[in-house]
């Protein structure tokens, strides 16, 4: 296999074959992680499970390919580091104060109320959102740490975001998710995480910020009909008027969080050139 991709003469096509031969090891893995924590694991524990070994899917999936380089993790960032925490932290500052934005403009330009949930949820319910962390670092070595590094020097930041937004909506679409949602969630939110990925040269702060995301999610029911949320979002006046405009108001934010992502991604390339030129 890693001899037929040594014998391709474009690095162009080299590195997409590499990339596309990257995920199909990943999600082998990863639906035998399934399998694993679906039938030999206690149940209570799937969620951990399923995020643990997806991530240690990840890395073999990784190493797997960095090997075939003679490189190696710390190479692609894939190592604790002292500002490994410190940069988490700020992706999830990042996830919360965008979060936060999208539920104000919610409130503040829908007919919308934010209630406390009235199904009261068992203190074990927090220690079970700790969960989102595995589950967020799976995708975020997945997509953010060796498939964009290989597509980024090739194809540069533009068309290497557009790529991973592709791949990683289809692989919630191939997971079961809708193929709008697919791409208007997961997809859309890929430029966030490819952009933070770029900027601060690693996985840490996207990992943060999807964390805070999915997190707050769980918090307000974002998209589980709030039967495990500690607060809701419901209409005042609940009509089928209402309902739409609702959702059009989340998906405005999220395209206008999206041309945000653009902007800057086109920024960072154009301060980028304007460096390089300085230095040649």
């Amino acid at each position: 296999m890693f001899r037929f991709i040594a014998a391709i003469k474009s690095p162009q096509i080299q590195t997409v074959v590499k990339s596309i031969i990257f995920w199909a090891i990943f999600i082998l893995l990863l639906f035998a992680s399934g399998i694993v924590a679906n039938n030999l694991l206690p149940k209570t524990f799937e969620r951990f499970s399923y995020g643990i070994l997806g991530t240690l899917a990840a890395f073999v999936s990784t190493y797997i390919l960095v090997k075939s380089e003679n490189k190696s993790l710390r190479d692609y960032g894939l190592i604790w580091q002292k500002k490994t925490l410190s940069n988490f932290t700020i992706g999830v500052g990042i996830g919360f104060f965008i979060f936060t934005l999208l539920i104000i403009c919610l409130l503040v330009f829908s007919n919308l109320t934010l209630q406390k949930n009235a199904i009261v949820l068992p203190t074990s319910h927090y220690f079970w959102l700790l969960s989102i962390i595995p589950l967020a670092l799976m995708e975020e070595i997945a997509f953010r740490a060796y498939p964009f590094i290989q597509l980024n020097k090739f194809f540069g930041l533009r068309l290497t975001q557009i790529i991973l937004s592709v791949s990683f909506a289809l692989y919630h679409f191939i997971q079961g998710w809708g193929l709008q949602i697919s791409f208007l969630g997961p997809g859309l939110w890929s430029f966030v995480f490819v952009l933070s990925a770029y900027y601060y040269k690693g996985i840490a702060v996207p990992t943060g910020i999807h964390v805070a995301l999915n997190l707050m999610q769980q918090l307000f029911g974002v998209g589980n009909n709030n039967k495990n949320s500690i607060w809701v979002l419901a209409e005042k006046k609940v009509t089928d008027v209402t309902i739409v405009a609702a959702d059009k108001m989340g998906l405005l934010f999220q395209i206008f969080v999206l041309i945000i992502a653009v902007i800057l991604g086109e920024y960072l390339i154009k301060k980028e050139r304007n460096q390089s030129s300085l230095t040649a």
